[in-house]
């Protein structure tokens, strides 16, 4: 069985080709996600705890048990970085830092979408978790993304 390709956008830009602007210039690059990142992604998010009352007038506990909520979640995606030489994959990581910064539609949330499971996982982008660049004078490098998804009950598709 052949394995199913995955498509991945990042507020609407198909990440395997990306172009952004960068210092009056656009700078051209491409993420291929590394295996385990959708499971990342799609890794459902914990419950929120149950509040518990241990007054000293009771034995054991009173738990306030309402609808149960989810927790917000820090997940990290994990990607190979491909531009055509070191200083255009320094650029790339400059740009697509600013382009996480100030998110899709809503400022500062980045909308992720796969397509093939029609879903979006709206992601506050924290930080650049792993940089290591691949090899001497190469626009190869392996990159790990750091995230919080805010509310993982809006998963919808904008």
């Amino acid at each position: 069985m052949e394995k199913e390709k995955i498509t991945l956008t990042i507020n609407g830009k198909d990440v395997t080709n990306m172009s952004l602007p960068y210092g009056g210039n656009t700078i051209p690059f491409k993420l291929v996600p590394l295996d385990g990142t959708l499971d990342n992604l799609m890794k459902p998010a914990e419950y929120k705890a149950i509040t518990y009352n241990e007054n000293a007038s009771i034995d054991g506990a009173i738990g306030v048990i309402s609808e149960r909520r989810k927790k917000r979640r820090d997940v990290s995606i994990m990607f190979w970085m491909y531009a055509e030489d070191t200083l255009s994959l320094n650029n790339a990581l400059e740009a697509l830092e600013d382009f996480l910064i100030k998110g899709g539609s809503t400022y500062g949330v980045n909308e992720v979408v796969i397509p093939q499971i029609e879903t979006c996982y709206r992601l506050v982008f924290n930080k650049f978790d792993k940089y290591a660049r691949l090899g001497s004078g190469t626009g190869k490098a392996s990159i790990s993304l750091n995230f919080t998804e805010i509310n993982p009950k809006n998963r919808q598709m904008p």
